[in-house]
């Protein structure tokens, strides 16, 4: 049985990415966050104000930071003071909090704070345009819509609990393809990794056939295919989003010995006798794997479809192995440059941290 790498990306792909699959399926990825902005004169507090953002997509929040519109709560209980944060929790059914960023009516009752974490559920009753909403422990700072020296964080994110959401997976095959190729008192040339995936967007752009193959030097090859649930939606990810990915969670698992040189000569042209240098290049590249994108309901994770983006590196009668590799797991920052949300948009330590741990395998056979 052939031995494989796991890769778990413990996180979700953002909304922006997955766009056509909520526009499809009619699913909104829709969010909305409780806001408290504080003003700060040096290290004195002058000023509180809250706001209800609205932003059409995960990846708005994170990677933008500016919400598509706000509103000012409306705040049922009474108030002493100016410098005050609305309490979250005081949201009744017969006095909700409500707001409408946007013109989008939101009501927000019976909120229960918990100890839990930042993504943790929480309990509520709330509602944007008479739609449910599931509301979650939050944390990220966000941009303030005032002018002047406000910060401001969310501290409540909802959304819709017919929601979809994706996560990802990468699996590589632990056997290794060593690319290779020789020069004559120059430099042979071989495709950079990076490079090399480079023409999955080629590939998927032209929309070629499945195992066309590119040539990434010495005699060596990459080959693309994309596997989905959904025949007649191939493509449901830009090239650029899928080729990034590769760039950033598989390239670093290429190894390269760089240039060397030998003391063995060889025939420059032109000369009457062997005595150039022989240079040597290469690189060892996971034989071949796939990345898998899972599109989950929120509220019923059983209904799913996957999306798995194939690659292989092939040479003739090429196949190393290397006696021990090491691997890692990693809560992975983002896909495409892009940040990974969870089910509901979680805090700042989730989206720009990652926990890596090592691991040794013993290699596979050819």
């Amino acid at each position: 049985m052939k031995l494989i790498w796991y890769l778990s990306l413990l996180a979700t792909i953002p909304a922006a990415i997955g766009a056509a699959i909520a526009a499809r399926s009619g699913f909104a990825d829709e969010s909305v966050h409780l806001v408290q902005c504080d003003l700060y004169r040096g290290s004195v507090r002058d000023g509180a104000r809250d706001y209800v953002f609205y932003f059409p997509s995960d990846y708005e929040v994170v990677a933008l930071g500016n919400p598509e519109s706000s509103s000012t709560p409306n705040d049922p209980m009474p108030h002493d003071g100016m410098a005050y944060h609305i309490d979250w929790t005081s949201g009744t059914p017969e006095k909700p909090i409500t707001a409408s960023p946007g013109g989008r009516p939101f009501s927000l009752a019976n909120l229960k704070r918990n100890g839990d974490g930042i993504g943790a559920l929480v309990q509520a009753t709330a509602a944007l345009n008479d739609v449910d909403m599931h509301c979650y422990n939050e944390g990220i700072r966000l941009a303030s819509p005032s002018p002047g020296n406000w910060t401001c964080q969310s501290q409540y994110s909802c959304t819709r609990s017919d929601r979809w959401f994706r996560s990802a997976s990468l699996k590589m095959f632990k056997q290794t393809t060593t690319v290779s190729a020789t020069g004559c008192d120059k430099e042979p040339w071989l495709a950079t990794p990076s490079e090399a995936f480079a023409h999955y967007s080629t590939w998927a752009t032209n929309k070629d056939e499945p195992g066309t193959t590119y040539n990434i030097g010495g005699g060596c090859s990459i080959s693309f295919n994309v596997v989905g649930a959904n025949p007649s939606d191939k493509y449901p990810y830009s090239p650029s989003d899928i080729q990034s990915f590769f760039t950033s969670f598989i390239v670093p698992h290429v190894t390269s010995t760089g240039i060397t040189d030998s003391s063995r000569v060889c025939n420059v042209p032109g000369d009457d006798f062997p005595s150039g240098t022989r240079y040597t290049k290469s690189y060892s590249y996971p034989r071949q794997g796939y990345l898998n994108i899972r599109t989950s309901q929120q509220d019923n994770q059983d209904n799913f479809f996957d999306h798995e983006y194939h690659w292989a590196v092939t040479c003739p009668k090429k196949c190393d192995t290397n006696p021990v590799i090491s691997i890692f797991t990693t809560i992975v920052t983002g896909l495409a440059g892009q940040p990974f949300i969870g089910p509901a948009a979680k805090g700042a330590a989730a989206f720009f941290t990652g926990a890596m741990a090592t691991t040794n395998f013993a290699g596979g056979f050819c």
